[in-house]
């Protein structure tokens, strides 16, 4: 009995040591995903970019600064542009950084010349990513075949919120430039004023019923673009107080005050308290 108690003994403690010294397992690997920049970017590129120039695929680069074009990138993730035509949709900055964007809405004018061009490799450019480079005041974008868009801040630090001059009444609240746009929706933002000079008449999207649009640039060096009904200008409520864009030359001091459409743009039509007014010839 006394060696059955013995060896009984001996087999408890053994098995006690080898429960001491069995190895602990690895923690389990998390189920969270490392951070990533995809919705969001770093506050060096976000804001208004204007476009200065353009450098086709093995070409020497264009001045574009002239063109009006722009480009929004707001940290909530959501990014538009307005090239020939105006466009939005949602993007993500991956590794690299290299901006990529799903899907897009655009409108539907055709564009051709230099804003065709640059539009067709501005589009490809979103659906395959482009490279980020810069920030602070000079944001480059690039495609994967080499083109190149160099963006620099506007004169006046905009961020993309057009405020009312103080010409319109009281408690308008400003619109974000660049949201989703729909060419048949009619505007819905407040009413905004602005003046300053003509940078460019587009009579060439009324031959396909739609605005005539005229740019102009503010005291503070933002372009402001006014798209003027041509198909079912005789419903606006502004007909008698909107005038004839076709005298419209580059270097007239004009106000427009309108709705925001969806793009961004001020259309003087909806209200009679609208108007487009040539101030100087």
């Amino acid at each position: 009995m006394k060696r059955f108690v013995i060896a009984l003994s001996f087999i408890l403690l053994a098995g006690a040591g080898c429960a001491a010294s069995t190895p602990t397992m690895p923690p389990a690997p998390s189920n969270e995903a490392p951070p990533s920049a995809a919705g969001s970017t770093a506050p060096n590129f976000a804001g208004v970019w204007e476009l200065k120039s353009f450098a086709p695929t093995g070409k020497a680069a264009v001045d574009a600064s002239k063109l009006g074009m722009t480009l929004t990138i707001d940290p909530s993730g959501r990014l538009s542009a307005v090239v020939c035509n105006a466009m939005s949709g949602e993007y993500a900055i991956e590794q690299g950084p290299t901006l990529q964007v799903a899907a897009i809405t655009s409108t539907k004018m055709f564009c051709t010349g230099e804003k065709g061009e640059i539009e067709t490799a501005f589009t490809q450019g979103l659906s395959t990513g482009l490279r980020l480079e810069g920030g602070g005041d000079a944001l480059t974008l690039r495609t994967k075949d080499g083109a190149t868009f160099s963006y620099v801040r506007p004169a006046n630090g905009d961020t993309g919120i057009p405020m009312d001059t103080g010409s319109g009444a009281a408690g308008t609240s400003p619109s974000r430039i660049g949201a989703p746009s729909d060419d048949a929706a009619p505007p819905s933002g407040p009413d905004l004023t602005y003046s300053g000079t003509v940078v460019s008449v587009n009579l060439e999207p009324i031959a396909a019923d739609g605005p005539a649009v005229v740019t102009l640039r503010t005291s503070a060096g933002m372009n402001v673009k006014i798209n003027v009904p041509s198909f079912g200008i005789n419903l606006c409520k502004a007909r008698a107080s909107i005038a004839d864009v076709s005298t419209l030359k580059t270097g007239d001091k004009i106000e427009a005050r309108g709705a925001v459409g969806a793009d961004g743009t001020i259309v003087p039509c909806q209200s009679e308290a609208h108007y487009l007014r040539v101030v100087k010839k």
